[in-house]
């Protein structure tokens, strides 16, 4: 049972509601914007039409950002429950939001002191409030696009109610990929699913003019949790097709310039070498060819590299779990493969490297 002198914790919207002060401005706007939208209540970027900005007449020093807050119906409203009882009987009229650091009256208003103080006598003289509302009627525009302004450029605000991110489209594409509201769709059944905000989080990374062999190594690390080296530059030789092959008597050649004597040349600008590890022996089992880990890193490399490049991937078993290779044991998940995670002499005391295949992103 709770302490009888326990106080029950309320919503940020009864607090918003009965300490307006405790608040920022835009932290405010922001907490009715989300609640009117999650109450079924829509008006294009911002509920206009619920949401208004009054001016003060206070010249004191603004003690904080917000001035006043009220719920305006056909009876007062303090609470969370009777704001949303007043919104789905259709009683709510509109929330009045008074700023203390901008509008047109005030201490930080745009016109004069003397202004401020002949509208607050007239209004304490005459119980008229026409001349402020006509005022609250212009500056309501000006602050709702301030706010606007505000929020355009920062994520965190480009989260609707439903939950629908807009800033990850932007990102996707920056990254050069289509805007869609499922995750990335394989090219093949072989191929693995990396979710949109993973490659939208890296989109900087992936789309830079140059990017260094320790940033495509650091993010290969951050993602799949095991330590990632990439060697670039790593020669090797590749065969030439027919039509780039010189011979005699067919295309004029320039020594020097395009003449070549073979069939193969070595090139260092279309390889490198990816070491991953050191590895335990559950690591190991994962980026192994053909596996999900080799198609996931073989995915995230063609976001870097494109077309054209071969990486040799090098698997790094710990010393510790390599085994020496034993015939027929009953255990499946020990079984022995030579060359892989088995060898002939005994156990060393370095890590093993024998074990590597080819990607071609």
């Amino acid at each position: 049972m709770p302490a009888a002198q326990r106080c029950f914790e309320s919503g940020v919207i009864d607090l918003l509601l009965k300490q307006p002060y405790r608040f920022e401005f835009f932290q405010a706007v922001r907490l009715i914007e989300l609640w009117l939208r999650q109450n079924g209540i829509e008006d294009g970027p911002m509920p206009m039409r619920f949401i208004r900005f009054e001016n003060s007449l206070s010249l004191t020093f603004p003690p904080s950002q917000i001035v006043a807050l009220a719920a305006v119906a056909d009876r007062p409203i303090d609470s969370a429950a009777a704001l949303q009882a007043a919104q789905l009987e259709n009683r709510l009229e509109y929330v009045a939001i008074t700023p203390a650091f901008i509008g047109i009256l005030g201490a930080n208003g745009g016109l004069p002191y003397h202004d401020t103080e002949r509208i607050a006598e007239y209004e304490f003289v005459n119980k008229d409030s026409g001349p402020r509302a006509f005022l609250d009627m212009l500056s309501t525009r000006s602050v709702a696009l301030f706010y606007q302004a505000w929020a355009k450029y920062r994520p965190p605000c480009m989260i609707d109610a439903q939950g629908k991110d807009t800033f990850l489209a932007m990102l996707q594409a920056f990254s050069g990929l289509r805007p869609s509201a499922k995750p990335v769709e394989p090219a093949a059944p072989q191929d693995v699913c990396i979710g949109e905000e993973i490659l939208a989080y890296y989109a900087a990374q992936f789309r830079s003019r140059c990017v260094p062999a320790r940033v495509v190594a650091g993010v290969l690390t951050e993602y799949f949790a095991v330590p990632f080296t990439l060697e670039p530059l790593v020669g090797c030789w590749e065969d030439l097709p027919d039509q780039h092959r010189t011979r005699l008597g067919a295309t004029n050649r320039v020594l020097g310039e395009g003449a070549m004597l073979g069939s193969c040349i070595y090139r260092r600008d279309s390889s490198a070498r990816l070491f991953i590890g050191p590895l335990n022996s559950q690591e190991f089992e994962r980026f192994l060819p053909h596996s999900e880990g080799a198609r996931a890193i073989s995915r995230v490399l063609g976001m870097f590299c494109g077309v054209g490049m071969t990486i040799d991937v090098r698997l790094v078993l710990r010393a510790q779990d390599a085994r020496q290779a034993r015939l027929a044991m009953d255990d499946a998940s020990r079984r022995s493969r030579l060359d892989i995670d088995a060898f002939l002499d005994r156990r060393a005391a370095r890590d093993r490297t024998t074990a590597h295949y080819v990607l071609q992103p």
